[in-house]
């Protein structure tokens, strides 16, 4: 890359830096490899055609073929011998080079000169370098074909969404690859002809953020707006609205990964529950867990979704115990923009729109306040919601799992609980055990919790000795699972040795008053009575036979296929040989 030799070509750049300016609301310049300033906004606009100092970041760019992000400029090792340290003006930076064939032949940047600048540019760190850094992709590859001219335009074609620029009267001036498509759909150069009058009316009124529909597409596009008061031109960026819900749905799935066999234990009662959780994935019944605090509720919700068909849908939970009253509602439902004092510009979607084609988890859902529990029920019923402020209802297609710790039942006898909101949510119920009635899944969920914590610590603890299993299995665990999994993370850290002995334990176990160890079997008839109900008399040992001869079938019976069944269907080997063998002894019978 080399400076500009003509006038267009220099217009050209600045006009690109500008519409990412007034979009990202940061100044942005482009150096090239000679270190000279091509094109700049704001404090840099008048020193176009000056070179940088051979040992700024630009230039460090370009010899390290590194990009960075400077939040304390003067104080970052990039700053260290810079020429302009003691004296720079900015308040932050990114910049990235431009890579040709494994050479620099320029960089670009983005640069922050006051504190609210800096606050736009670090809270978009994570996507802005890169957005740089594919933006000078992009022109690399195309240096070898194109012109100069040609190379700096796909700056504003790696704008994510349709890019504009138009006069006062709606004549469309400039505009990126994704807007070109949409001018050839409609034949016109006119942003009126796509979006209609009042759109341009408002804009023109100063309304900075809005939705627009295509008059021919029908597609509703989020739409901002920056005006360049120079010459009364505005800067349009057109973001789908699909598109936007669709990226908050990959935020909300990050870690939405628990499967059935990421369920750990053997326990029958455990066993059961994890049969009729799996079953109840197909569905799009409502569904309750049932459990006390640390029993792994969410855990179970999220096996269910990533076995439902919604499993490529964002799963989206909320703790109704842990948001205030007052915020609840706008968190679940979203709201309009001025909705109430203090709310964000441009509005807000909810939880609901979040999870649209997806699963909502709502946790601790006996704590909802009453005018809430009616709002969602109006929802399960009819299938819409109401942003806070809108005078519309928007559609939202959600699966809708809850789960409580407390005793709904008799809250609703209290008249704290809605009795028509309990049936809707009470379709399918999924009991979890405390800890203390599955005392025998104990070793085994402790050997998994000390693997987990000696690789994160980075120790070699791979054993528990017996008094200690002893002493935990006696324990009546009130915190359940979670309890056990912090109990085993400390004696982690406080072992020096390659096994937990007794004096690692933590003082609240050894002081406790233990439970004893019982060795009766586990009962779980809540859960016979539940599967009868819903499986029309077909008992759970029928239907755990069904499910294990289905995963045999599937996977086969060889060796590897009998290892793939057990873990798919969360059972270890020897509980598979037990229950095909208790069948065929009782048909022998």
């Amino acid at each position: 890359m080399t400076q500009p030799q003509d006038n267009s070509l220099t217009e050209t750049l600045n006009h690109i830096v500008e519409a990412i300016h007034q979009v990202l609301h940061v100044e942005v310049t482009i150096v090239d490899r000679s270190y000279s300033r091509l094109a700049a906004t704001g404090f840099y606009a008048n020193q176009i055609g000056h070179k940088v100092g051979s040992n700024s970041a630009f230039a460090k760019a370009m010899k390290t073929q590194m990009s960075y992000i400077i939040d304390k400029p003067g104080k970052h090792p990039v700053c260290i011998d810079c020429g302009d340290k003691g004296t720079c003006c900015e308040t932050a930076e990114v910049c990235c080079p431009i890579l040709l064939d494994g050479q620099a032949v320029g960089a670009i940047g983005l640069i922050a000169f006051d504190a609210q600048q800096k606050e736009n540019l670090l809270e978009q760190r994570e996507y802005l370098l890169p957005f740089l850094e594919n933006m000078a992709g992009l022109i690399a590859s195309k240096m070898k074909e194109l012109s100069q001219a040609k190379e700096l335009e796909i700056l504003t074609d790696a704008v994510d969404g349709p890019l504009f620029s138009i006069d006062s009267e709606g004549r469309i001036l400039r505009t990126n690859a994704a807007a070109r498509n949409l001018l050839e759909e409609t034949k016109t150069n006119q942003f009126q002809a796509i979006f209609g009058q009042k759109a341009l009316e408002r804009l023109l009124a100063n309304e900075r953020q809005f939705q627009v529909k295509a008059q021919t597409s029908g597609f509703i596009f989020d739409l901002k707006v920056q005006p360049i008061e120079e010459s009364r031109q505005y800067v349009l960026v057109l973001k789908p609205v699909k598109e936007v819900i669709k990226y908050v749905n990959r935020y909300f799935n990050q870690g939405a990964t628990t499967e059935f066999q990421d369920i750990w234990g053997e326990a029958p009662a455990l066993l059961k529950a994890k049969i009729l959780a799996q079953q109840t994935a197909q569905s799009t019944a409502s569904v309750l867990i049932l459990g006390e605090s640390g029993t792994g509720k969410e855990l179970f919700a999220r096996a269910i979704h990533n076995a439902s068909p919604r499993k490529q849908q964002a799963f989206v939970a909320i703790n109704c115990a842990a948001i205030p009253e007052s915020l609840l509602e706008s968190e679940l439902f979203g709201y309009e923009e001025g909705a109430f004092t203090g709310s964000q510009r441009g509005g807000r979607i909810g939880r609901f729109e979040q999870a649209h084609k997806g699963t909502l988890f709502l946790d601790e859902i006996g704590d909802m306040p009453l005018h809430l529990q009616a709002k969602l029920l109006r929802v399960l019923q009819e299938g819409n919601i109401q942003k806070l402020g809108a005078s519309k209802e928007t559609p939202v297609d959600v699966r809708i799992i809850t789960a409580t710790n407390q005793d709904l039942e008799k809250m609703v006898a209290e008249g704290a609980f809605r009795r028509d909101l309990y049936y809707r949510i009470h379709v399918i119920p999924v009991e979890i055990c405390p800890l203390r009635e599955r005392q025998t899944d104990v070793p085994l969920l402790a050997q998994r919790f000390l693997n987990k914590s000696s690789n994160r610590i980075g120790k070699h603890i791979d054993q528990i000795t017996p008094e200690v299993l002893t002493r935990l299995q006696c324990y009546d665990w009130p915190g359940n699972v979670r309890e056990l999994e912090n109990v085993i993370e400390y004696m982690a850290n406080m072992c020096s040795g390659n096994a937990l002995t007794l004096e690692n334990l933590p003082v609240k176990l050894i002081k406790r008053e233990a439970k004893p160890l019982e060795q009766s079997e586990e009962k779980a008839p809540c859960l016979e009575e539940l599967s009868a109900a819903l499986l029309g008399k077909v008992t759970l040992d029928t239907l755990e036979l069904t499910l294990i001869r289905t995963a045999l079938n599937q996977y086969g019976k060889d060796k590897n296929g009998i290892a793939k069944a057990c873990e798919t269907l969360g059972i270890s080997r020897a509980t598979l040989y037990r229950k095909l063998k208790l069948q065929k002894s009782q048909i022998e019978t």
